[in-house]
C-alpha cells in the first residue's frame, strides 16, 4: 500500500513538474517570439499606409528573422514602384501638357476629371476652371445632343463648336475615345482630343478669297479684252466730233467733253477691276477741291427738284 501511494506522489509530482516546464516554455517561447512579431506588426501597418522608408531591424527567431526580411523586400519593391510610376506620371503629364491640342478626360458622369493647359489656353480660362464640370457646360446648346450621339459610338471624330470663357464659340475637331486596360476591358473614361480650327478657318477663307480674286481676275480680263475696244472707239469718235464742231457749238462742246469723262471713267472702272484682282499699294496725290467737285457734279444728272449751290471761292484748297 505505501508503495503505491508512493508512486502515487511520484507521478503526480513528475505531471506537475512536466506542465510547470511547458508553461514556462510557452512563456519563455512567448517572450521570445511575441515581441518581434508585435514589432514586425507594427512595421507591416506602417508599409500599409504608404510608410515604404519604415525601417525593418526585427531580432528573432530564423523563422521570424525570414519573414522581416521578406517585408523588408517587399517595401523596397514597393518604393522602387512607386518611383517608377511617379516617374512615369511626370513623363506622361509633360507630353499631354506640351500638346498643341487640348486634352480632357471624362468620367462615367461626363464630368471632366481632367484638363490639359492647352484646353485651357483655347477655352480663355484656366485648366482648373474646366475640372469638374459636366462636358456640356462647354457646348452651345444646339450642338449638345450631336456630342452625345458621338459619345454612342467611340472612336470617333468630327468638327463641333465649342464656348469659350465669354460663351462665344469657336471651331474644333473632336476626337474621342474610350480608355481601357491592358487587357481590353473599359474603365468608364472618355479620351476627348480638341484641335483649335480658327487657324484652319482662317487659311480656308483666305484660300476662298484667293480663289475669288483668281475668278474675278479672269472675268476682268475678259470684260477689259471687250469693252476696250469699244470705248476706244467710243474715244475716237468724241476727239474727231470735238474738232469738229468744238468751236461752232459751246453745248455741243461741253457735252462731248463729258462723254470723254465718262469713256475715261469706264476704262478706270476696268483697270480697278484688274487692281482688284491684282492688289497694289494705293498711290495717294493732291487734287484741287473745287475742281473735284466740278468733276463729280459733272458725272451726274441733278434733277430739277434739286438747286445746287456752290461756293468754292477759295479755289486753290487741296486735299
Amino acid at each position: 500500500m505505501l508503495n503505491e501511494l508512493s508512486n502515487l506522489e511520484f507521478l503526480s509530482l513528475l505531471w506537475v513538474a512536466l506542465l510547470l516546464v511547458t508553461v514556462v516554455s510557452a512563456l519563455l517561447l512567448a517572450v521570445v517570439l511575441m515581441g518581434p512579431l508585435r514589432q514586425l506588426r507594427r512595421v507591416a501597418r506602417s508599409v500599409a499606409q504608404g510608410k515604404l522608408d519604415t525601417p525593418v531591424e526585427v531580432k528573432g527567431p530564423e523563422e521570424v528573422s525570414d519573414l522581416a526580411s521578406s517585408v523588408k523586400t517587399m517595401a523596397l519593391n514597393l518604393a522602387e514602384g512607386r518611383q517608377q510610376l511617379s516617374q512615369s506620371e511626370a513623363r506622361y503629364k509633360a507630353i499631354v501638357e506640351t500638346m498643341n491640342e487640348g486634352v480632357m478626360l471624362l468620367g462615367p458622369d461626363q464630368r471632366i476629371t481632367f484638363c490639359n493647359g492647352r484646353m485651357g489656353m483655347m477655352s480663355g480660362c484656366s485648366s482648373k476652371d474646366i475640372v469638374g464640370k459636366e462636358v456640356a457646360e462647354l457646348l452651345p446648346q444646339s450642338r449638345r445632343r450631336e456630342f452625345q450621339r458621338h459619345l454612342e459610338v467611340l472612336p470617333s471624330t468630327f468638327e463641333i463648336e465649342v464656348l469659350d470663357a465669354n460663351a462665344s464659340p469657336w471651331p474644333a475637331l473632336m476626337s474621342t475615345a474610350p480608355i481601357n486596360s491592358d487587357s481590353g476591358s473599359p474603365y468608364g473614361a472618355t479620351l476627348v482630343v480638341a484641335a483649335d480650327l480658327r487657324e484652319v478657318m482662317r487659311l480656308r477663307l483666305q484660300a476662298e478669297n484667293s480663289e475669288r480674286l483668281a475668278a474675278i481676275g479672269r472675268l476682268a480680263s475678259t470684260l477689259a479684252h471687250e469693252l476696250r475696244n469699244p470705248l476706244g472707239v467710243i474715244s475716237n469718235s468724241v476727239y474727231f466730233l470735238k474738232m469738229r464742231f468744238d468751236h461752232n457749238d459751246e453745248k455741243v462742246s461741253q457735252h462731248l467733253d463729258i462723254l470723254r469723262r465718262q469713256v475715261t471713267a469706264a476704262t478706270q472702272i476696268i483697270e480697278q477691276l484688274l487692281d482688284y484682282a491684282r492688289p497694289k499699294e494705293p498711290i495717294t496725290v493732291q487734287v484741287k477741291l473745287a475742281r473735284l467737285v466740278e468733276v463729280a457734279l459733272s458725272q451726274i444728272q441733278v434733277p430739277d427738284s434739286v438747286k445746287v449751290e456752290k461756293d468754292l471761292a477759295d479755289g486753290g484748297l487741296e486735299v
